[in-house]
């Protein structure tokens, strides 16, 4: 499991989706949330070896993870392990992300999957807010085996040895849940891909082990 730590300002991960368009300007009036683009991108980058070709992208920083429990995720499309169905269940997977963050009231917390490794995952946590949520990148040595990226459960609500890793980001909620959306359409088709900026090769960028 490994992450790019560099902090260059990403732009527009898929500038096809409305989402980020003059996000600013929905934060007049709010004083409690700082007015922050929510640049998010979770897409898949097929290089047939099933390792580093997932990238998660959040806050002007990066994570280049593998797809091989997407391939052998065994609730959806069990009889298969193509590139479509690493497709599919990244998308389920944003459905849930999104499903989770929705029902949260103020100070409850949504754990979401992004990282899926043998001896442990990575998770954005997502805390409820009077204006929105707090959101900070992080791991646990839950097993990326022990559950099934298309099925997270439980785990989106409870996540007891989370260990945060960096400063939480603020943002309000309609930004994040509309990034998450737009995540979601670039995922699922691969023409949209070559709108992520800055990423040419995931297996090329630098990385720092977790």
């Amino acid at each position: 499991m490994t992450a790019n730590l560099g902090r260059k300002p990403l732009g527009n991960p898929c500038p096809e989706y409305p989402a980020w368009s003059s996000l600013s300007s929905r934060f007049s009036g709010i004083h409690h949330v700082r007015p922050h683009k929510v640049n998010l991108s979770f897409t898949f980058h097929d290089n047939k070896t099933g390792h580093q070709d997932i990238v998660l992208r959040f806050a002007g920083e990066e994570w280049i993870c593998d797809s091989y429990y997407f391939a052998i995720d065994n609730e959806l499309l069990p009889e298969t392990e193509d590139d479509r169905k690493i497709r599919a269940v990244l998308v389920r997977l944003h459905e849930q992300w999104l499903e989770a963050v929705q029902e949260l009231k103020a100070d409850e917390v949504a754990y979401l999957p992004f990282d899926f490794s043998d001896q442990g995952t990575g998770w954005l946590r997502c805390t409820a807010t009077s204006t929105g949520y707090s959101v900070v990148q992080g791991w646990s040595s839950v097993e990326g085996w022990s559950f099934s990226p298309s099925a997270v459960g439980g785990l989106l609500h409870k996540l007891e040895d989370f260990r945060a890793s960096g400063p939480a980001l603020e943002v309000a909620a309609s930004d994040l849940q509309a990034a998450i959306r737009g995540s979601a359409a670039c995922a699922a088709y691969p023409s949209k891909e070559r709108d992520v900026q800055g990423l040419s090769s995931p297996s090329a960028a630098p990385h720092v082990k977790r």
